[in-house]
């Protein structure tokens, strides 16, 4: 399986924590991925992804597999990369994960079927988040296992931003990786999270040093996910001893024919 939808789950689910004296603590998880995206062209751009690490990095600029995998070097064994391209073939998805690509980013349109077969890879499709709603619930049913959609474009994030997004995550049982250049606070990377994103996809160029690592710490400080005042009132809510719109139970037929 991709090691970065392996980091996806460890993230979803939290890491487990150990049992017993001795037992060495597991590091934390943060609340949502990170994953970079960089110019394969740009040593210097490469080397400050490996300095960050990242939950992934998605490399753009470069076509070819071997010579992606040259670039891709810096980054070392830790941190899985892959390619982002516009269409994929099944030759070309082949070519990029014999050379040890862990994760693919493309598009609905010049992708075939058999490009997206492969379960060892992690398949992200770009999507417009903007989609009709019910082209959103067919996408539900490719076989694809992340969905990258733009955030806003704007100064700051808004609650019309984060309907749009909330929006896709509810129509969808996939991962979801918002990317922006607008990067969240840490009460607005809550609220995304709460409404279903999964991560961030951030190009290094459009953002300095210093806030990237600024971006990490808040996803590695935020508080454990809480389910909503409405989740927990549902979940407190004892269930009646009988079907719903009857008080007690119905007379045996056998019953009143013995009377």
């Amino acid at each position: 399986m991709s090691k970065f939808i392996d980091r996806l789950d460890q993230i979803k689910e939290g890491a487990p924590s150990g049992i017993g004296f001795g037992v060495q603590r597991v590091q934390k998880a943060p609340g949502m991925a990170l994953l970079a995206i960089v110019s394969g062209t740009d040593a210097k751009a490469v080397k400050q992804v490996a300095d960050l690490i990242p939950d992934g990095a998605l490399v753009t600029g470069v076509d070819d597999p071997a010579k992606l995998k040259a670039a891709c070097k810096a980054l070392g064994d830790g941190i899985p990369w892959g390619s982002a391209v516009t269409g994929l073939s099944e030759d070309n998805a082949a070519a990029f994960e014999k050379e040890g690509c862990d994760l693919l980013a493309f598009s609905l349109q010049g992708t075939s079927v058999a490009a997206v077969g492969s379960e060892d890879i992690a398949r992200i499709l770009r999507i417009d988040p903007a989609m009709d709603p019910e082209q959103l619930r067919v996408v539900d049913a490719l076989p694809v296992d992340v969905l990258l959609i733009n955030g806003p474009t704007s100064s700051q994030w808004s609650l019309e931003d984060l309907m749009t997004v909330a929006g896709v995550a509810r129509r969808i049982n996939k991962y979801i990786i918002v990317e922006t250049s607008q990067l969240p606070g840490g009460k607005e990377l809550e609220a995304l999270r709460d409404a279903g994103v999964d991560g961030l996809a951030v190009d290094i160029a459009s953002v300095n040093s210093e806030k990237l690592a600024e971006l990490k710490k808040a996803m590695l400080d935020m508080p454990s996910h809480r389910p909503n005042k409405r989740d927990r009132n549902m979940a407190l809510l004892p269930r009646s001893a009988f079907p719903s719109g009857s008080s007690e139970p119905e007379p045996d037929e056998d019953d009143e024919d013995d009377e």
